[in-house]
């Protein structure tokens, strides 16, 4: 599912914490990981002051990434590229043939570093790939997916429900109404959920149920916390204008979450 993931890398704490998190995923697909460093423009004309040098700094970047995945056993391809960052992130997944994004995002109670919230969340909504957004480094032991009937949804729950099982972890899948809860029998998605969870329980996967009533996001932050979940999956429009916005569920999550959260289109 995952041959190839992009981690992008500009030697901050959240995106230390990116690199480390990837190995969850070399282990349960075997997956290629390609180091990325950008160097913008702001970064260029900041450096130039103090005297010091992109490219040097870039190969340090790399290179302090580089190492802590070879303690690990893992081999990474590393690039550079100029321009602004979250445009080249997103370029990448394309010419690099990537099916995923790990990076950095800053906590909720951080100052922003460089990867600040505003790239992540730009690369969460643009690129044409899953993205995982990284905010500690929770075990993935435990996985919550939340689910609205939607097609991207849908799709997170399928994405979820695969990393579950190659992770040998537990999966909670949470559906959110702001009205009206209904046993699963009577719902319009009951249906597609418990042929899911059917499926799931054949090829091994322990599925825990949630129904809650309230607003989506907060409710989903809420049981992150309360769970210590190790990754968030929602579901994403990819880029459509006004459904990944300011204020959108995804969006809400994103900033707010402390979890890791992976965005699916």
């Amino acid at each position: 599912m995952f041959q190839r993931i992009l981690v992008p890398v500009d030697g901050s704490r959240p995106s230390v914490e990116a690199v480390l998190y990837s190995e969850y995923f070399f282990k349960a697909f075997g997956s290629e990981i390609v180091l990325l460093h950008v160097i913008s423009p702001e970064m260029i004309a900041r450096q130039e002051k103090v005297g010091t040098n992109p490219g040097e700094m870039a190969a340090e970047v790399l290179d302090v990434s580089e190492r802590a995945l070879r303690r690990k056993g893992i081999a990474a391809t590393s690039l550079v590229l100029e321009g602004p960052v979250a445009g080249r992130i997103c370029a990448t997944v394309l010419s690099e043939k990537c099916d995923l994004v790990i990076m950095g995002g800053r906590s909720v109670l951080d100052i922003p570093d460089f990867l600040v919230d505003s790239v992540s969340e730009k690369v969460s909504h643009y690129a044409r790939s899953p993205v995982i957004v990284v905010r500690n480094l929770l075990p993935l032991k435990t996985l919550l997916v939340a689910y609205d009937g939607s097609r991207s949804s849908q799709r997170a729950l399928d994405v979820a429900g695969e990393i579950a099982l190659r992770a040998r972890a537990r999966l909670r899948l949470v559906e959110i109404k702001n009205e009206g809860l209904v046993p699963p029998s009577e719902s319009p998605t009951g249906a597609k959920i418990l042929e899911w969870h059917l499926d799931m329980a054949q090829r091994g996967l322990t599925v825990d149920m949630d129904l809650r009533l309230g607003k989506p996001a907060e409710k989903v932050i809420r049981l992150a916390q309360e769970r210590a979940i190790g990754l968030v999956v929602i579901g994403g429009s990819g880029g459509e204008a006004g459904r990944e916005g300011p204020g959108s569920v995804t969006d809400q999550v994103l900033k707010g979450c402390p979890s890791a959260v992976m965005v699916v289109k």
